[in-house]
C-alpha cells in the first residue's frame, strides 16, 4: 500500500497542484514560472527534511 495524495486547485487567477508521496525516496521537483522561486523552494524543502 503506498501513502499518496494529488491535490489540485483552480481559480479565475491561479491554478495549484500538489502531489504527495510519503514512500517516496526524497525527490523534490518545484515547477513555477519563476526560475528562482523554484530553486528557493527546492532549497527550502532539502533543508527541512520534507520530501
Amino acid at each position: 500500500m503506498t501513502r499518496q495524495c494529488r491535490y489540485s486547485r483552480e481559480t479565475l487567477e491561479t491554478f495549484t497542484e500538489v502531489y504527495i508521496d510519503i514512500d517516496s525516496e526524497g525527490e523534490i521537483r518545484i515547477d513555477t514560472p519563476i526560475p528562482f522561486l523554484n530553486h528557493m523552494l527546492e532549497t527550502l524543502f532539502k533543508h527541512m527534511n520534507s520530501s
